[in-house]
């Protein structure tokens, strides 16, 4: 009668420690329809990512981070004993967080973001310290663009390849907004294809800054 009362305690332990209801963890993947809009390629970890000029002159950018497919979304963990954090929901992304490669900084400056929300729409973001607009002039800080995968498109040839879901943005605005360890925040247009991500930027010198394959 004893070893059954004890099997009977592990038994509720065992329950009562488990997150397990008989549900499955809240998931959002991305759909078919979204898959026409996602990267074709996420680089990997520590991949270069760089952009040439007309001139000759090269910028390039190290991955500091990148995910691609399922995460989780966590919030604030509690309780007596608590502390740490709760999984919340599970969802479909594509990450890239970037920094240049020659200019070592703790937060990334170059940062694409294509994600499922929790209400099943998708939400892309696209980041870039060297963006000249902001968004507050009380408190300014560099924009982050919402893409948009609804907006016009077009066709941007580099080095003879063919990029045909080319979305242009331009910030409209024509000063340098400060600068980034000595390095001014003059671009302007920022070209972004739909399958390959930022295939190219414009500053406000007159460099046309694409790709390098």
């Amino acid at each position: 009668m004893r070893l059954k009362n004890i099997i009977v305690l592990v038994w509720l332990i065992c329950m009562g420690c488990s997150n397990d209801d008989g549900n499955q963890t809240e998931y959002h993947p991305f759909s078919e329809e979204d898959r026409n809009n996602l990267l074709i390629r996420v680089p990997e970890k520590d991949a270069i990512i760089s952009y040439e000029n007309q001139n000759g002159e090269v910028f390039s950018f190290r991955v500091q981070n990148s995910e691609s497919g399922l995460v989780g979304a966590y919030g604030g963990g509690g309780g007596f004993a608590g502390g740490g954090t709760t999984l919340l929901y599970n969802y479909d992304t594509q990450l890239i967080e970037m920094e240049f490669l020659n200019e070592p900084d703790p937060f990334p400056i170059f940062t694409l973001c294509i994600s499922k929300n929790r209400d099943d729409s998708l939400k892309a973001t696209l980041y870039f310290e060297l963006w000249n607009k902001t968004t507050d002039e009380t408190f300014p800080s560099v924009e982050t663009l919402d893409l948009d995968f609804s907006a016009p498109r077009t066709t941007l040839t580099i080095d003879e390849k063919t990029y045909n879901d080319v979305i242009i943005y331009t910030s409209e605005i024509n000063e340098v907004n400060g600068s980034w360890f000595g390095i001014d925040r003059n671009v302007h247009t920022i070209y972004y294809d739909v399958l390959y991500g930022c295939i190219g930027y414009d500053d406000l010198n007159g460099n046309m800054w694409r790709i390098k394959m």
